[in-house]
């Protein structure tokens, strides 16, 4: 009797959202907190860009899993997710670097 091989040949998305948004809120969290440290230190000090960092980061740990949600949705859903997705990336890294 042969081997059964698996025909699915995805990838663990289950395991690369856990790292990704694991990560992403670590390397958030301490991003945030070096900017207030270093604002409450330095008054004129403007983190603009360590906090769209932070953020992009989080906006990317709730894309992913929202990415994994919609597969099971139509194409069209799909297609406003992530143009959505980007809009969210785009606006919400230059309202704050702004």
């Amino acid at each position: 009797m042969a081997n059964k091989k698996n025909s699915n040949n995805s990838i663990n998305y289950y395991g690369i959202t856990k790292f990704c948004a694991f990560w992403a809120v670590i390397i958030s969290g301490v991003i945030f907190l070096v900017n207030f440290i270093i604002q409450k230190l330095n008054g004129s000090f403007n983190g603009g860009i360590l906090n769209t960092v932070a953020t992009v980061l989080l906006i990317i740990a709730v894309i992913i899993p929202g990415w994994q949600y919609s597969k099971r949705w139509p194409v069209w859903l799909r297609v406003v997710f992530w143009v959505l997705a980007i809009v969210l990336l785009v606006f919400g890294s230059l309202s704050l670097s702004l």
